[in-house]
């Protein structure tokens, strides 16, 4: 899936999520969780504010424990025997895998967490090791040291050109 159209979906989800009366994102300040750029960069650059990606992960592991849950008063639910018409500004999420409307309804509220949870866990970065740190570091001197090496190298080659002043 491309970059865009996930930020696009996380950028949507938020801005539903602080409509409703009750939040249960633990968030205190708008998440930043990359740029809304029309062309996205792939990048590992990532300016967003590390308190707030510390409150995303807690949440997404919250929520992925069953701590959490989207409360059920959210959103509206309706019944049809047929798949009605969907249009915009309505997420639609059927289920009928069983006989009993109750066992139905339940299914499309563990469909709706199974699909944000997926959603937040490419949008929200995962923490890195202390070994890749380490490993970042190191190549990252490497990559100096062989930069600063190439450079002593193309500042001689200039100065021999030069030749001395006794040559003359």
């Amino acid at each position: 899936m491309p970059l865009r159209s996930r930020w696009s979906q996380w950028c949507a989800f938020r801005s539903w999520i602080r409509t409703q009366s009750t939040p249960f994102l633990p968030f205190t300040t708008p998440i930043s969780l990359g740029r809304s750029a029309k062309f996205a960069s792939t990048g590992s650059s990532d300016p967003s504010d590390p308190h707030d990606v510390e409150l995303a992960r807690k949440w997404l592991k919250a929520f992925e424990s069953g701590v959490k849950s989207i409360p059920r008063h959210v959103g509206q639910v309706s019944f049809s025997r047929s798949s009605g018409p969907g249009g915009q500004n309505a997420l639609v999420i059927q289920s009928d895998e069983s006989r009993q409307q109750a066992t139905n309804v339940d299914l499309c509220y563990a469909k709706l967490n199974r699909l944000l949870v997926i959603s937040a866990k490419e949008v929200i970065p995962g923490e890195t090791s202390q070994e890749q740190k380490d490993r970042v570091s190191k190549l990252q001197r490497a990559q100096n040291e062989a930069r600063l090496k190439e450079k002593k190298i193309h500042s001689s080659k200039k100065s021999n050109r030069r030749g001395s002043k006794y040559d003359d």
